[in-house]
Formats: structure tokens, C-alpha cells, sequence
């Protein structure tokens, strides 16, 4: 669980910047006296933050967890689907038929289902927990070690699965050849999924009910599947199959590479682990993105609440962390859908009839304005700065062109 509090991206206006230092630190000294406040204000503030992102930790969690038993739950039917199809023969159609109606009631063929939606729900877990996040980075880089031990676990899981129907569904293509083919290709597609494939955690710009999304997850899209990752997975697949191939299996390597019924079971494999890793990422966004609604503040003010009491949409804007992009995901449903939640907001406090709430909700707008507005400004001057830096080279490279024509 602090594995995933550490991936959520900070909202703190005191992140570090992209520009020069100088500029860097009179734009924050401008952010800092924006937020100046008595040091026992943000004492008691930072004490209500640790309180609270502790908490939605915890609702985090369970929403993976969720994710994690559905999906579990999706790979035992997927299982005996994908082992069906492994049964088809041109040649034998009758036999086929009596070896699926073998499998789906086969007592060896449910527990090796079991070990099959295992491995799919360890590999759920990996993507929740170490893949997926909110922070700035889009994509894995491969100087990471990191990197590299997410890509070996999700490699090691994919593998367990693809031996478990193989092996639960009899597949008469279990020769030495095919192992070889099936782990380079497996270990293509799991670079595609770790280090070419965008991470990161994003808020739906309209947000549907929960039950249409699961219908356009559990509806796999596998045309884009094929469009996006296919091809370059076929071509780095081949190159590697020939070139790691010839040394291993010599010249016989090219008599089975026209083994058709060899090929027919590998994409089935392949194309399984796609199809169950699109619906594991989109499942796990389905589950963790869910807006959720907080308690509306009390109409007057408590001098020692709660950790129930702390809990609310003010306390929650107030926070660090992905909790306050949840707590401004649920003021803009709020403010366009519920007149009720939102008439709280504007009431007036007791004692003394005080816009009290409206006022920490304004000052929360208004900080995230003022942070998001220099975070452009920083950005502007990145680019004008490497903009001029490449105008500087490229008048440089001219003038000893120039230099070297005539001298």
C-alpha cells in the first residue's frame, strides 16, 4: 500500500521545476508567499493530510483488489475458451469436439484454470502496484534497474501462464522448437507492455457509469491490439527467432519455420495474453479511477474532530497528493450535477454566518490556479531557452562552415 502512495504524483506547488535556478527560486519565493500561512496552521494542515492520505491509501487498496478478483475470475473463462480453440483440427473435427467437451469437465483441466487465473491475478497485481501510476512519466526508461526487474517479474508471470493452458489444454505442438519461439516471442510483447506503452493513470474527460465501462473493457478491442503492437511485435519477433535461432537449431530452424499448426497455436497464446493484459489495465482504471464522493463539511466549526470528521471535500482539497485530484474531480461533479451537495458548499457557517466553506474552496481553486500557472511559465522557459540554445549551435555550425570553405 505505500508502494502505491509513492507512484501518486504530487500536487504540492513546491515541486521541483524545469527552469534555471535563479527563476526557479524567485517563482517559488513568489508561490511560497502565496501560500504563507502560521506555522501552526500548517502544522495542524499537515497532521489532517497524513490523516487523510492514509485513509484513501486504504480505499485505494481495496479498489485493486477488486480489480484484482475480477480479473482473476475473467481468466478461468478465458482459460477454457483459448483451450477450446487450441482443440480445433481441420482434420479431426469430431475429435475436437470430444476432447472440448473433455476439457471443460475435466477435474485436471479446472485446476490447471486455477494456476492460470493465479498467475493472471499476480500479474494484475504487478501492473497496480509497480506499473501504473499518476506521476509525470509516461513510459518506463531502460536505464532503470527498476525497470528492468518489472519487466523480468511480468515476463516470469506471462510465461506461467502461457505453459499453464498449454500444458492444461494437451497442445500437441510442446516440442523444443516451440518453446524456443513462444519465449522470444513472449519476451518481445512484454517489452512493448513495459517499456513502449504509456503508464499513466488519467481522469476520463466524461466520466460514465461504471457499468459501460466494464462493458468496453470486457469487450476486448482487439483490432486495436493488432494495429498498435502487432506488426512491430511480428518483425522484432522474427529478427530475433532467426537470429538467436541459427547458432541453437541450425539449419533445420527454416524447415520449422513452415509449420503452420506450430504458428496457429503460438498466436493463440499470444493473442490471449494481449486480449487478458488490456482488460487487467483497463480493469484496474475502471476500479482505482471511480470518483469518489466525500462527506460535505459540518455547518459549524469543530475545534477537535474526528479522523471521521476530517474526512471531508474541504480537508481533502486541502491535501497532497492524488487525493486532491480525486477531491477536485468530485467538486466538478458536484458543481455540475448536485444542487444539494452544492448548496452546502455556498451556506453560510455557524456561529457568526460566514461563507466558511465557500472560502476554502475558493482559496483551494485558486491555489491550484496559481501553481498550474507557473508550472507554464516554467515550461516556456525550457523551451525558449533550448530554443535559443539550438539557434546558437546551428549559427555556430555556420560560422565554421563558413570558416573552413574560405580558409
Amino acid at each position: 500500500m505505500v508502494s502505491v502512495a509513492e507512484r501518486f504524483h504530487d500536487f504540492t506547488p513546491l515541486s521541483p521545476s524545469l527552469v534555471s535556478p535563479s527563476t526557479d527560486n524567485q517563482k517559488q519565493q513568489q508561490l511560497s508567499s502565496f501560500y504563507s500561512e502560521p506555522s501552526e496552521q500548517l502544522h495542524q494542515k499537515f497532521q489532517i493530510s497524513d490523516s487523510i492520505s492514509q485513509w484513501f491509501q486504504h480505499i485505494v487498496f481495496l479498489r485493486i483488489l477488486k480489480a484484482i478478483i475480477c480479473f482473476g475470475l475473467y481468466c478461468v473463462a478465458v482459460y477454457f475458451i483459448a483451450a477450446c480453440i487450441l482443440q480445433i483440427s481441420l482434420l479431426h473435427p469430431i475429435q475436437a469436439v470430444l476432447d472440448c467437451s473433455l476439457l471443460l469437465f475435466s477435474f485436471r483441466s479446472s485446476m490447471y484454470a486455477l494456476l492460470f487465473a493465479i498467475f493472471g491475478a499476480i500479474h494484475a497485481a504487478l501492473l497496480a502496484f509497480f506499473v501504473l501510476r499518476f506521476d509525470n512519466e509516461d513510459r518506463f526508461s531502460c536505464k532503470s534497474i527498476r525497470s528492468w526487474l518489472i519487466y523480468f517479474g511480468s515476463l516470469n508471470t506471462a510465461l506461467s501462464q502461457i505453459v499453464c493452458l498449454s500444458v492444461g489444454s494437451n497442445s500437441p505442438e510442446f516440442s523444443r522448437f516451440f518453446i524456443y519461439l513462444l519465449v522470444v516471442a513472449q519476451a518481445v510483447v512484454t517489452f512493448h507492455e513495459v517499456f513502449r506503452t504509456n503508464h499513466r493513470l488519467v481522469f476520463p474527460v466524461v466520466e460514465m457509469p461504471p457499468y459501460m465501462q466494464f462493458n468496453f473493457v470486457l469487450i476486448p478491442a482487439t483490432k486495436s491490439i493488432l494495429d498498435t503492437k502487432f506488426s512491430q511485435i511480428l518483425k522484432w519477433t522474427a529478427l530475433f527467432v532467426v537470429a538467436c535461432g541459427l547458432p541453437l537449431f541450425g539449419l533445420s530452424l527454416f524447415r520449422n519455420l513452415f509449420d503452420i499448426p506450430l504458428y496457429f497455436s503460438v498466436s493463440v497464446l499470444l493473442m490471449v495474453h494481449l486480449i487478458l493484459h488490456h482488460i487487467a489495465v483497463g480493469l484496474i482504471k475502471v476500479f482505482v479511477l471511480q470518483s469518489y464522493e466525500f462527506s460535505m463539511p459540518p455547518p459549524h466549526a469543530i475545534l477537535n474532530p474526528t479522523p471521521e470528521e476530517q474526512r471531508t471535500l474541504i480537508d481533502a482539497l486541502e491535501s497532497n497528493g492524488i487525493i486532491k485530484a480525486f477531491a477536485f474531480w468530485n467538486l466538478r461533479s458536484l458543481s455540475a450535477a448536485c444542487h444539494r451537495r452544492r448548496q452546502v458548499i455556498f451556506s453560510l457557517s455557524q456561529p457568526g454566518g460566514h461563507p466558511r466553506n465557500w472560502n476554502a474552496v475558493r482559496l483551494s481553486c485558486l491555489r491550484q490556479i496559481q501553481y498550474l500557472s507557473l508550472q507554464f511559465e516554467n515550461e516556456n522557459d525550457r523551451i525558449r531557452s533550448e530554443t535559443f540554445a539550438s539557434v546558437v549551435r546551428f549559427f555556430m555550425l555556420i560560422t565554421h562552415l563558413f570558416w573552413l570553405y574560405y580558409y
